[in-house]
């Protein structure tokens, strides 16, 4: 297909094209860009009516690390961090034992081997933390519409990579304008003092596609709504 066209994929859904397309249509919102069943995957998102919407991946980027080494270099980094705190807490308790008759003695270098055992702890559990939400292969949105999307994605050989996506979609009310991809809040809890609201505490977060021109036109986004977790080429 060249030029802008419009295809039905089978389920009654319309799936539309900028540009050249090669490779067929598939079932569920689906459209496979590349040589056969290689490619991205454009998927699809439900309206609040429950009719299927479909939105395109214009830019993905893949970080060469798979999720299960994400997973063990955590965990390595978590027990250097962990050793090395451990290791700086007893020379701390050491040094100040040695010194309960007199002032205890201050060491900088130990004070700086436990920071950095504590960072090495804080990065390996983030580290966990992003593995575990790769392998859910499902989409996150970012909290600013500039920032790219992230979602663990599976190659031809059944292993998972991170993608970092940029995803476009025009507004069906707002004819050219381009819908912005974001997590939105969904419910809140307004803090007050003195009849005057001093802080807003998100207790949910919505993944939505909202119109600049008008956020009230908005569609709400299906994080699993792709093939994310079938071992397909990606190309």
């Amino acid at each position: 297909m060249g030029g802008n066209s419009t295809t039905s994929n089978g389920d009654g859904n319309q799936v539309h094209v900028e540009g050249d397309a090669h490779g067929p249509v598939v079932a569920g919102g689906g459209i496979h860009i590349g040589d056969g069943n290689t490619g991205i995957v454009i998927t699809g998102f439900a309206d609040d009516d429950g009719r299927k919407r479909n939105f395109t991946i214009a830019k993905a980027s893949r970080v060469p690390v798979t999720a299960t080494w994400i997973g063990i270099m955590s965990g390595v980094v978590t027990l250097i961090g962990f050793a090395t705190g451990v290791t700086s807490v007893w020379q701390a308790v050491a040094a100040f034992r040695d010194g309960l008759s007199s002032a205890p003695p201050t060491d900088p270098w130990t004070v700086a081997w436990l920071l950095g055992g504590v960072v090495l702890v804080a990065v390996g559990v983030a580290g966990f933390s992003s593995a575990r939400f790769l392998r859910r292969h499902v989409l996150r949105l970012p909290r600013h519409w500039r920032a790219r999307a992230w979602a663990g994605i599976r190659d031809g050989s059944g292993r998972t990579f991170p993608w970092r996506l940029r995803l476009a979609a025009e507004c069906e009310h707002c004819p050219g304008r381009k819908l912005r991809f974001a997590q939105v809040p969904a419910s809140w809890v307004d803090h007050y003092q003195g009849g005057k609201t001093t802080r807003r505490e998100v207790t949910e977060w919505q993944p939505v596609a909202i119109c600049p021109r008008n956020p009230e036109h908005r569609v709400r986004v299906d994080v699993s709504g792709n093939d994310f977790d079938v071992a397909l080429g990606r190309g």
